[in-house]
């Protein structure tokens, strides 16, 4: 049984690691996501993240991020900006 509050919700993800030398890539990330609720179709929140870096020998990633976040909640809406630097280390 559908509540008041049922969503759906749309997300995506890309990872783009192009070559620069054989231990140095560029690293791009993209990610979205958009929730909406079932009943009027009405906005609920939606998150995107950017990340822009260097890769080292596809083990660390390191650069610049942004997150930004929109939410919606009777008729309320906020906006969030976030940047700074993001450090991965993949096994």
């Amino acid at each position: 049984m559908l509540g008041e509050q049922s969503s759906f919700e749309f997300s995506g993800l890309v990872i783009y690691t192009p070559k620069i030398n054989k231990k140095w890539s560029s690293f791009s990330l993209p990610l979205f996501t958009t929730n909406l609720t079932i009943g009027d179709y009405s906005h609920r929140y939606s998150t995107q993240q950017l990340q822009l870096g260097l890769d080292y020998k596809q083990a660390f990633q390191f650069g610049l991020g942004i997150d930004l976040t929109f939410a919606s909640e009777n008729e309320e809406y906020s906006f969030s900006l976030n940047i700074g630097f993001f450090v991965r280390i993949t096994p």
